[in-house]
């Protein structure tokens, strides 16, 4: 389980079963973001509650990252 959080404050946005889904749900987030001009890069991360760290977005998703 992983959730989508805003960057800056922490502040929780959503929760996943997977970080490829969290990572599809960032897309669609940004994607609407930029449709409503207010798009800032880099306001979303994906965090691990379990084990307390932030996941970079640009890491690449196998299997045995789950």
């Amino acid at each position: 389980m992983v959730w989508v959080r805003d960057r800056i404050s922490g502040t929780f946005i959503d929760e996943f079963e997977t970080k490829q889904e969290a990572r599809g749900a960032i897309r669609e987030y940004e994607k609407e973001d930029k449709e409503n001009e207010v798009f800032e890069e880099d306001f979303y991360e994906i965090y691990d509650p379990e084990n307390n760290e932030i996941i970079a977005l640009n890491e690449k998703v196998t299997a045995s990252t789950y």
